[in-house]
């Protein structure tokens, strides 16, 4: 009853006048409490995969059918009171269960009935709630006639701001959300217009090797299929010598920043000590260039470009103010390509957080759908504004 807590004292005693709590006797009478009881099931669904396949095998025929006959017999004799006889009593904790899995009931040893799994083809998938939705939406992405990218494209992490439970949110401290839902994204580095979307699922099984690179390959897959020619932009957790080499064997080109421990780095770009700040360093492997550029703030910054010419690549010189003094720094060109190529999915970040139809919701699906919604539609206003320039 959620006050008392009476299991070893019987029901005629807790409905009783002279013994038993009246908080009983006001919530509802005696039989229809015995006639609630009586219909209560209990699940067990700690261990699905332990449920016999056949009820006829763990239970007597009996047995069950005397419990049919109990369950179907007349119900006349429990309903003594008026304002209950309308009701319609359902375990609604066994209606959600039937809604996500197939229940095989079985009488074994006390009574517990176990559950299986529904057999059904998204029964293994995270995210079967949206996966229709998401496939669609993806394939309307990639497959758009109305819009022809730029020559740059940018691959970057984009996050659906969601604090709720979800197996797969993520914490990115650099985004303005910082928690929520992670999708790999493609964008065009000059609109900001979304070309391939891609959700994170979390951890599935053992560590994924070379993750950068297929993420990479699974975003500009479908433009390399079309025969797309053209530079991709990211940051230091996808570029690696590996994707410049598979990018050349397609014809593209790659612009991004490296992390100081890839192992096909050589040992002189990576030194910093007795190095002066504001110098830079080139190296180059076939049509890779690797720029080494230590910094005013003594910072170091690795710049792998297939895009730039060792006898084309230049420094650029630029006033800088450090505190209060100001001073002037060569920077190399291709480091001031990357600053400007690299916000095309920062672009998307900004704009479906300005404008935006999201609502306050706890699913995660529905807060994926709203993110959907407002990428499409700041794809519509691109498509839009690229046929319509502003005067």
């Amino acid at each position: 009853m959620g006050a008392h807590h009476d299991v070893i004292n019987p029901v005629e005693e807790l409905w009783s006048l002279d013994h038993g709590k009246s908080i009983y006797r006001n919530s509802m009478p005696r039989d229809m409490f015995k006639f609630i009881s009586s219909h209560i099931e209990t699940y067990d669904v700690g261990q699905p995969d332990d449920v016999c396949d056949d009820a006829s095998d763990t239970s007597d025929d009996g047995d069950v059918e005397e419990k049919e006959e109990a369950e179907n017999g007349p119900e006349g004799e429990y309903f003594n009171c008026a304002e209950y006889s309308d009701r319609d009593f359902r375990d609604l904790f066994e209606e959600q269960l039937r809604k996500d899995v197939r229940i095989k009931r079985g009488i074994v040893g006390s009574g517990v009935v176990k559950v299986v799994p529904a057999i059904t083809p998204n029964a293994h998938d995270s995210f079967s709630k949206i996966r229709v939705i998401l496939d669609k939406f993806i394939s309307n992405l990639v497959n758009q006639t109305y819009y022809k990218p730029s020559n740059s494209v940018s691959v970057d992490e984009h996050l659906c701001s969601y604090k709720g439970h979800m197996w797969a949110k993520v914490f990115i401290k650099s985004k303005p959300g910082r928690y929520g839902i992670k999708f790999w994204m493609c964008a065009d580095c000059e609109t900001g217009m979304t070309l391939n979307l891609q959700m994170y699922c979390g951890k599935c099984g053992g560590k994924e090797d070379n993750q950068g690179f297929r993420v990479v390959r699974d975003m500009v897959l479908p433009m390399l299929c079309r025969g797309n020619k053209f530079t991709v932009v990211c940051d230091n957790f996808f570029c690696t010598l590996m994707l410049s080499h598979y990018l050349a064997s397609c014809g593209c080109q790659l612009l991004g920043t490296m992390r100081i421990n890839r192992k096909e780095l050589p040992d002189e770009a990576k030194a910093i000590k007795g190095r002066t700040p504001d110098t830079t360093i080139f190296f180059s492997k076939g049509k890779c260039k690797l720029i080494s550029y230590f910094n005013e703030k003594k910072k170091l910054v690795l710049v792998l470009s297939t895009c730039h010419e060792k006898n084309e690549i230049e420094v650029v010189e630029q006033d800088v103010f450090i505190g209060k003094e100001k001073m002037t720094i060569h920077k190399p060109q291709p480091i001031l390509d990357y600053n400007h190529k690299m916000g095309g999915v920062d672009t998307v970040d900004q704009m479906t957080r300005y404008y935006t139809c999201r609502r306050r919701t706890n699913r995660w699906n529905i807060k994926a759908l709203y993110d959907m919604i407002d990428i499409a539609a700041l794809n519509a206003d691109k498509t839009y504004s690229n046929y319509h320039p502003c005067k």
